[in-house]
């Protein structure tokens, strides 16, 4: 596998894990339950910084420890997706808001859902955290 592609794949496998709220540690765990087989933290990290190649069974499991399909794995456009800047002062204001959830945020954003004012993005984080409180 091509070295900008590893890298590629890397940076978007953890932008997902992030995004699922989990540490190279539990998608680790939840690969390694699938596989039945031992898959360390250390393992996730090299994946996720282009230095390890990846086979099509390991793509899967990791894909699947991710609920996601393994094509969705190389949808990279999303990647290389500018941060607006009303996120960009948020996330400089309230540092207590977490990255995957600015990332989330911009998503949104590029989907279309914008709010012009910083405290309807409050808003939404503090309903977030509800949730997540919620089911922890």
């Amino acid at each position: 596998m091509p070295d900008e592609l590893k890298c590629k794949l890397g940076r978007r496998i953890k932008k997902l894990r992030e995004m699922k709220g989990l540490s190279q540690r539990e998608l680790a765990a939840k690969v390694a339950k699938l596989k039945k087989t031992r898959t360390s933290n250390a393992t996730i990290s090299e994946v996720e910084n282009g230095k390890r190649n990846l086979t099509i069974e390991s793509l899967s499991y990791i894909a699947r420890s991710l609920e996601v399909k393994v094509e969705y794995l190389f949808k990279f456009d999303d990647l290389e997706q500018e941060t607006p800047n009303i996120l960009k002062e948020i996330h400089s204001e309230f540092n207590q808001i977490p990255e995957f959830i600015i990332e989330i945020f911009t998503f949104l954003y590029n989907l279309g859902l914008r709010f012009e004012d910083k405290n309807d993005y409050l808003y939404l984080w503090f309903f977030i955290k509800t949730l997540m409180q919620k089911n922890e």
